[in-house]
């Protein structure tokens, strides 16, 4: 019986040896912010180029000046005609 529970032990304790966790590096490493960093910079600059927000701003500045212009014709039309009614 002595022989039966000494080999169940050493069975257990064979299936229950615990290993040591591996270490992992979790942290990043500098190469791998500035590759983020850089990839990152790339990717707003051609979005910069393909808006262009100073070209928009020009475009929409024009386009009010232009219908600024288109009204000045209809106002001076009402301003400048008689009235055929008088109260």
């Amino acid at each position: 019986m002595e022989d039966s529970q000494l080999i169940g032990n050493t069975i257990n304790f064979v299936l229950k040896k615990k290993e040591k966790p591996k270490k992992v590096n979790e942290k990043f490493k500098v190469t791998e912010i500035l590759f983020v960093l850089s990839a990152v910079g790339v990717v707003v600059f051609l979005a910069l180029l393909a808006i262009n927000p100073s070209k928009e701003a020009a475009e929409a500045r024009n386009l009010k000046r232009s219908a600024d212009i288109s009204t000045i014709p209809v106002s001076y039309t009402h301003l400048t005609l008689p009235t055929i009614y008088s109260v």
